[in-house]
């Protein structure tokens, strides 16, 4: 009878034991809030928008060009938020809450903002002066003597029908 015999070697296993001591996390706990939220709107009007925080003695900075603004304010693409700003192109709006070296989590709202989205009444018959009509043909193509936004073209091939 034969027999076999294996043996194994012993594995060593350490353990460690980590401590954390004096750390200051540079987060301020006050996120901007962005208004009106991003969505569609019309170019025409455009949107006012309005940055709020709730921490006193502190700043927003923001960006319009979707980098992320940085805490401290230290780029020629970030501004430091002192009013409402009127936007009338489609613009990713960054913010966070600065508050002496200490920042906030970025607050993000996209706003889409497209003569898609505006309220047509050009081009349907009807000429509303109230609204800047100049004229309305009933269509919205060029070359008629009244323009896509119901302007008097002054170029054209034939005069507006009013």
């Amino acid at each position: 009878m034969v027999l076999s015999l294996i043996i194994m070697p012993l594995v060593n296993i350490v353990a460690y034991e980590a401590h954390i001591i004096n750390v200051t996390a540079n987060i301020v706990n006050d996120i901007p809030d962005i208004k009106p939220a991003g969505s569609q709107f019309c170019n025409i009007e455009g949107v006012d928008v309005v940055l709020t925080t709730t921490m006193p003695d502190s700043t927003i900075i923001y960006t319009l060009d979707n980098s992320d603004p940085t805490c401290p304010f230290d780029d020629p693409s970030e501004f430091i938020y002192t009013a409402p700003f009127h936007l009338t192109a489609s613009t990713t709006v960054k913010a966070r809450t600065c508050h002496g070296d200490k920042q906030s989590m970025i607050a993000v709202e996209i706003f889409d903002i497209s003569y898609d989205y505006c309220h047509h009444t050009c081009g349907n018959g009807v000429l509303d002066v109230a609204e800047g009509e100049e004229c309305d043909d009933g269509n919205l193509e060029p070359g008629d003597g009244c323009d896509a936004t119901c302007h008097n073209e002054t170029n054209a091939s034939r005069s507006p029908n009013l």
